[in-house]
């Protein structure tokens, strides 16, 4: 039976796992790949990632996104909620983990993805039936839209490192400490198996790169400092049934649009 890989390098008092923000991504941040296989711990970051989880890059300013985000015709239903309230927390310590997940849409009657994946006309992209969802905080869909399902300073579980019977080795609850951002993605079957292994390439669009660096500045802004990005699957490594999310993710692509957003904001 498996347990945690990574539960023993979580402290339940300080809500954080071991070492500088910057040790925590370098592992929290591994390489999805099919069967949930992951990476090796990373030996670096992304160039503003690095300087962010270094400690040399301050979150912005509320005004200046406000203002972004007024210009940019963006609701707050679209981000997570205003950005005068506060993020998730436990025990009084806000949450440290921005959580990036795909949805693994399984396309159960195909064998090649539909060439409508990126637009409108594909049932997937739509979020209005997202509202509701209670196992996120955010759905992305892959035109860069989004809508809030819980503001983010509601508790969400949606790991099952999160989870007290599939994660026995905490001493606590967690629940609280991770923010979820559902990015759509669709997946079909390995040929001659009945599962969502495959995901397409690539991955995610510029278009969500762009608006998940979007709401990663804003969980930071409302915590007052920068959260770690966190892949679901590096969560679950280990527990029975983990997930295998997000497959194909190109963290290069991730880092240039916060920059791109950051230094927009800075002008």
């Amino acid at each position: 039976m498996g347990q945690s890989k990574i539960a023993a390098k979580f402290d339940t008092e300080k809500m954080q796992f071991v070492g500088t923000k910057h040790q925590q991504a370098t592992y929290l941040l591994r390489y999805v790949q099919k069967y949930a296989h992951l990476g090796d711990t990373l030996t670096t970051l992304p160039i503003f990632l690095d300087s962010i989880l270094n400690g040399q890059v301050k979150v912005v300013r509320k005004k200046a996104l406000k203002k972004y985000l007024t210009a940019s015709n963006i609701a707050d239903e679209e981000v997570g909620g205003s950005l005068d309230s506060t993020i998730s927390s436990v025990s009084g310590i806000k949450a440290n983990y921005f959580v990036i997940h795909d949805t693994s849409n399984f396309l159960t009657d195909s064998t090649a993805f539909p060439n409508n994946i990126d637009s409108v006309s594909w049932s997937g992209n739509r979020l209005d039936n997202k509202r509701t969802f209670k196992l996120t905080h955010i759905f992305i869909n892959r035109l860069g839209a989004s809508i809030t399902s819980n503001d983010f300073s509601k508790q969400i579980h949606a790991t099952k490192f999160e989870s007290p019977t599939k994660n026995p080795l905490l001493n606590k609850s967690v629940v609280g400490n991770f923010i979820h951002i559902e990015v759509i993605q669709p997946r079909i079957a390995d040929p001659g198996k009945k599962n969502d292994a495959i995901a397409i390439k690539p991955g995610f669009t510029d278009l969500q790169y762009k608006r998940l660096a979007l709401l990663y500045i804003a969980t930071s802004l409302r915590k007052g400092d920068w959260l770690v990005p966190t892949f679901h699957a590096v969560l679950d490594d280990g527990i029975p049934d983990g997930h295998d999310d997000p497959q194909n993710f190109e963290l290069e692509k991730f880092d240039q649009a916060i920059s791109e957003i950051y230094h927009s904001l800075k002008k």
